[in-house]
């Protein structure tokens, strides 16, 4: 039962968004940290993420569109492997306060690429699940969530703190002191998508602590999301939440097909009628095939399967392959995504020395590519093929490197750029510079 808000397909150029764009806006905007390179120190990263995000909301073309914002909590950044470069934000969360109408968003990061503890335990790790125990009231069953939700849930809730106070007792201290009623807003994209609804339904469970007349009102847009929980979690959120929530879905897009068993089926397949040729290579059916098991022993310890939440939801209307040039910063991300997920080296149908030699000279693209003064500029998408073509790598090994990135790119473009073609943050995306410096 989530809230049927139609989803507006045009672009909205320099006039001011409508609410779900504001707010998918500000979700967008705690990727800050990812671009954020050279930090010796979480609190040096942090602190140049917020300088970032606050020469974003200052910005009186972002002002036009979202309105006046500030941040008011956060950037908070976890970082569970710390070295003497840290820059990699394993998540990400900060609170902004619109100036105006003094609501409050809750902005929770995506996955990072290049974060081990994103990609191989946050967005994946499923079992064991995870005993819903937030909800004191022992009435209504609660279900179970993602052991990686799980791990992602306790970050954003307890481990991470600005001067001393955790998201429960930053609103719980905006309470006393405005002595009004809040309206808070939970979002994020991609792992923040995931992450949102049950960072929200906690929030709820615990408002009786943080908001003793339960006077904040909390609302959710998860965009991107992967599924959550199973069933039970699933019809326990809706009943909480539901008519509180706008989910936002491409239906192109992999990320909400999982980690329902039956949607996770359709993935290899995805992009196959819809004119792209060639596009799945057996690792990526090994990929699914692999998460279909896990998602199995899931269910059968949980008792009922995955599901996503507000499931009437219509998805966006994503219906065409996305065929436009692909930027510096898609290039590396797809890059990034091919070494750090270890996706080359389970290339069955290639040799093991021609999967190292191919991950050599990703890696070694990648590094030139991070060199780029302007990650928007367009990419050119042969010059890996054409170094390894140079290295005497056969057409046929080099083929299916090609149709493993054809899907790959098409499912980063899918998760991502067609987000802002579809919801019509195009400006904001542009004007927000995200992907430099």
């Amino acid at each position: 039962m989530g809230s049927l808000l139609c989803h507006p397909i045009c672009t909205y150029d320099d006039e001011p968004y409508n609410q779900q764009n504001k707010i998918f806006s500000l979700a967008l905007l705690a990727d800050v940290p990812r671009y954020i390179k050279g930090a010796k120190t979480t609190a040096e990263l942090q602190s140049k993420a917020q300088k970032k995000a606050n020469e974003v909301l200052a910005d009186p073309r972002i002002i036009g569109l979202i309105g006046n914002w500030k941040i008011v909590w956060g950037f908070q950044i976890f970082q569970k492997e710390l070295s003497s470069t840290s820059s990699i934000a394993d998540n990400a969360v900060f609170v902004a306060q619109n100036n105006n109408t003094k609501e409050f968003v809750v902005s929770i990061a995506g996955t990072n690429p290049i974060s081990k503890i994103d990609w191989c335990t946050e967005d994946f790790k499923l079992n064991p699940p995870v005993a819903w125990n937030f909800n004191e009231e022992n009435v209504t069953p609660t279900g179970n969530i993602a052991k990686g939700t799980f791990v992602g849930l306790d970050i954003v809730l307890n481990k991470l703190k600005d001067n001393g106070k955790s998201l429960s007792q930053f609103f719980s201290h905006q309470i006393v002191e405005s002595g009004q009623p809040l309206k808070i807003t939970v979002t994020g994209h991609s792992l923040g998508g995931t992450l949102s609804p049950p960072v929200a339904l906690a929030l709820l469970n615990t408002q009786h602590i943080w908001d003793p007349k339960s006077s904040a009102q909390i609302h959710v847009q998860p965009s991107a999301g992967l599924t959550s929980g199973d069933k039970v979690w699933r019809d326990y959120y809706d009943s909480k939440l539901g008519c509180r929530t706008n989910r936002l879905w491409n239906k192109l897009d992999v990320a909400p097909r999982c980690w329902n068993i039956t949607m996770l089926k359709t993935i290899p397949e995805l992009y196959a009628n819809a004119g792209l040729p060639n596009s799945v290579s057996t690792v990526v059916k090994a990929f699914i095939n692999c998460n279909v098991k896990h998602s199995i022993t899931f269910t059968n310890t949980s008792g009922t399967g995955f599901e996503q939440i507000c499931p009437n939801t219509p998805p966006l209307p994503g219906s065409k392959i996305i065929t436009k040039s692909t930027t510096v910063e898609e290039y590396i991300t797809l890059l990034e995504t091919l070494v750090f997920h270890k996706v080359i080296d389970n290339l069955l149908e290639v040799p093991e020395d021609v999967s190292a030699l191919m991950k050599e000279k990703v890696s070694n693209e990648i590094k030139k590519l991070n060199k780029e003064s302007n990650k928007s500029k367009e990419a050119d998408m042969n010059s890996i093929i054409n170094t390894l073509n140079q290295e005497g790598i056969t057409k046929i090994h080099l083929s299916v490197l090609q149709n493993l990135m054809n899907f790959y790119l098409q499912a980063i473009k899918q998760h991502t750029t067609a987000y802002y073609s579809l919801l019509g943050t195009e400006s904001f995306v542009k004007y927000a510079n995200l992907g430099n410096k």
